[in-house]
């Protein structure tokens, strides 16, 4: 199977990728040196403090939980669902409304809201 990658979103000092592959973590065992695997669980196959807080270095921030959902509405306004995890950001708005108010559905309902016509 061939590897498909899709940036998603970019930020300042950080980076999203969809990646489709067979066995993306026996991929990124393979290159190791790469990563900072710090903050996997320390039972997870992966996790190795080798390259903690190292810069330069690629860094899983889900920490191996997959991310089930992303959706950005646009530079600093986005949401990923992964576990039971709903990380939400939405720049300009209080930091209190973003955690108590907003939730990741609301997030898929604008884009739908946005690229749905009606007659």
């Amino acid at each position: 199977m061939e590897k498909m990658l899709k940036l998603m979103m970019t930020d300042t000092d950080s980076l999203l990728y969809h990646v489709v592959a067979e066995d993306l973590y026996s991929d990124m065992q393979k290159d190791k040196q790469l990563f900072d695997f710090s903050n996997y669980a320390q039972n997870h196959f992966l996790f190795d403090d080798v390259n903690a807080k190292k810069p330069g270095l690629f860094k899983d921030e889900t920490a191996g939980i997959p991310i089930e959902e992303f959706v950005g509405l646009r530079s600093k306004m986005y949401s990923i669902k992964y576990g039971v995890v709903q990380q939400k950001r939405a720049k300009g708005i209080l930091k209190s409304v973003v955690r108590n108010e907003l939730k990741h559905s609301q997030y898929v309902n604008y884009v739908t809201c946005m690229f749905t016509i009606f007659i």
